[in-house]
C-alpha cells in the first residue's frame, strides 16, 4: 500500500495522452483545412476541431493542478527533449528523401527550436514566472485569489470581444493566457469550489453544451459573416467556449482513480508526439499523409481511421522518447 501511495495514480496521466491525442487530431483538421470541398466534409472538421479545441489549455491546466516545482535541470530536460526529438524527425525526413540537409533547417531543430515550437517558449517562460506565482498563491486569502482570476478573466474577455485580433493573450499562443489557465488550476486543487464538484456525467454535459455553443457559433458565422477572424473567435484557447470546456473536461478526470504501470509509462513521454510530429519537414508529411487518406476513404470512414492512426503516431513516438530518456540518464544523471 505503501508503494502504491508514491506511484503517482493515473488518471491525470491519461489525461496527458488524451490531451496530446487531441492535439495530432486537432491538426489534422489544419492539414485539411484547404482540403474538404462539402458542406459535410467541412463539417466534420469543424466538430473535431472544437472538440479537441481544449488540448493545450489541458496541459497547462494540468501544470496549476499539481504546480510547477521551477528548477533550470527541468528547463534543461525539456529544451533538450525538444532538440533531441527534432534533430531526430529531421534526420528521418533527409532519409526517407522528404527533405535535404540544410543549415536553416538544423537551425531550426537547435537554437531556433523556440521560432517552430510556440509552447516551449510560453511554458518556459511559465516556469520561470512560477516561484512568483507559488508565492502568491501561497499568500492570497481564498478571497484574494477568487478576485484576481474574476479580473483576469473579466479582462481576457473584454479583450477576446473587442478586439479582432488579440496581441495581449495572442489567442491562447503566449504565456499571459497560461498564467490565467496555471492560476485558476492551483485554486481549483486548493478550494475546491462548489462548481467543481459536479458529478462527472453533469462534468461531461457542460464539456459537451460548450462544444455544441462553438459548433453552432462557428456555423452561423460561416453562413452569415464571411471575416475569417470572427470565425476563428471561436476556434481559439482563450474563447470562453474553450474555456469552460477544458475546466469541465479536466474535472471529469479528478472524480476517478486508478493506477496503470503502462499509462504512466506512455504519459512520461507523450510531449515527444507534440515534438516529432510538429518538426517543420516532419509536420509536411504528417499533412500530405491525412490529405492521402482524405481523398481514398469514403468521408464516413475517414475519422475513425484518422483517429486509429493518431493513436499509433502517438505510441510510435513514445517509443522514440524512451531513446532519449535513456541518453539523457547517461549524459546528465549521476551514477
Amino acid at each position: 500500500y505503501r508503494k502504491m501511495e508514491k506511484q503517482r495514480l493515473s488518471n491525470i496521466e491519461l489525461l496527458r495522452m488524451v490531451s496530446m491525442i487531441f492535439v495530432m487530431l486537432l491538426h489534422v483538421t489544419y492539414a485539411l483545412s484547404d482540403k474538404t470541398c462539402s458542406p459535410e466534409d467541412s463539417l466534420g472538421c469543424v466538430i473535431v476541431s472544437l472538440f479537441t479545441m481544449c488540448c493545450v489549455d489541458l496541459f497547462v491546466l494540468i501544470s496549476g493542478w499539481f504546480g510547477i516545482r521551477f528548477t533550470l535541470k527541468g528547463i534543461g530536460k525539456l529544451v533538450y527533449q525538444t532538440i533531441f526529438l527534432a534533430l531526430f524527425s529531421f534526420i528521418v525526413c533527409i532519409l526517407f528523401g522528404f527533405t535535404k540537409f540544410s543549415i536553416g533547417g538544423l537551425w531550426h531543430c537547435t537554437f531556433g527550436i523556440f521560432s517552430t515550437y510556440w509552447f516551449v517558449w510560453a511554458y518556459i517562460l511559465l516556469a520561470i514566472l512560477s516561484p512568483v506565482l507559488n508565492a502568491y498563491v501561497e499568500k492570497a486569502t481564498r478571497a484574494q485569489l477568487k478576485w484576481l482570476l474574476c479580473l483576469f478573466y473579466g479582462f481576457a474577455l473584454y479583450a477576446y470581444l473587442t478586439l479582432k485580433v488579440d496581441p495581449i493573450f495572442s489567442k491562447g499562443f503566449h504565456t499571459m493566457s497560461f498564467i490565467g489557465i496555471y492560476l485558476l488550476g492551483r485554486f481549483m486543487r486548493l478550494y475546491r469550489p462548489g462548481w467543481a464538484q459536479f458529478r462527472i456525467r453533469t462534468d461531461l454535459l457542460i464539456y459537451l453544451c460548450s462544444v455544441a455553443v462553438a459548433v453552432i457559433g462557428v456555423l452561423i458565422l460561416q453562413k452569415y459573416h464571411q471575416d475569417a477572424l470572427l470565425v476563428e473567435k471561436f476556434g481559439n484557447y482563450i474563447a470562453p467556449t474553450t474555456m469552460i470546456g477544458t475546466v469541465f473536461f479536466f474535472l471529469i478526470f479528478t472524480k476517478f482513480s486508478f493506477y496503470s504501470k503502462f499509462i504512466n509509462w506512455c504519459a512520461i513521454s507523450c510531449f515527444a508526439a507534440f515534438v516529432i510530429h510538429m518538426q517543420m519537414d516532419m509536420h509536411v508529411q504528417y499533412n500530405k499523409l491525412f490529405q492521402i487518406i482524405h481523398s481514398s476513404v469514403p468521408l464516413y470512414l475517414f475519422w475513425p481511421v484518422a483517429i486509429i492512426l493518431v493513436v499509433v503516431l502517438f505510441l510510435a513516438c513514445v517509443l522514440v522518447d524512451k531513446v532519449r530518456i535513456f541518453t539523457w540518464n547517461k549524459l546528465f544523471l549521476r551514477k
